[in-house]
């Protein structure tokens, strides 16, 4: 009788330890999965932020083409206001010369 009882407690004891090894495997495989899941997660997190930078180092260049455009625009308009300012000059030198030299050939 005490044998059998040695037998049913080992037994017991079997079986609790069984439960405890597939709650332990269970357990230990949820984590796995959990830490599979952060790592994917903080790949994707990773990636996002190179692409962010990216984008930004992106608009950044179009930016500054995009000023280089209006600085050259901008000073073609100077040039091209300046260039008008230069021709009426001109102008108003060719009509003061044309009546100068029109004063000067009236007859005595």
């Amino acid at each position: 009788m005490v044998l059998q009882e040695l037998v049913s407690h080992a037994q017991d004891f079997g079986e609790k330890a069984n439960m405890n090894l597939t709650k332990a495997l269970e357990t230990a495989t949820q984590a796995k999965n959990v830490s599979g899941q952060r790592r994917r997660e903080a790949q994707s997190a990773r990636d996002n932020a190179a692409n962010a930078h990216s984008d930004a180092m992106q608009v950044n260049r179009e930016a500054d083409s995009a000023l280089n455009t209006a600085m050259e625009f901008k000073v073609s308009l100077l040039l091209r206001r300046l260039s008008l300012k230069v021709k009426l000059i001109c102008q108003h030198t060719l009509a003061l010369t044309d009546s100068s030299l029109t004063y000067t050939r009236m007859p005595a």
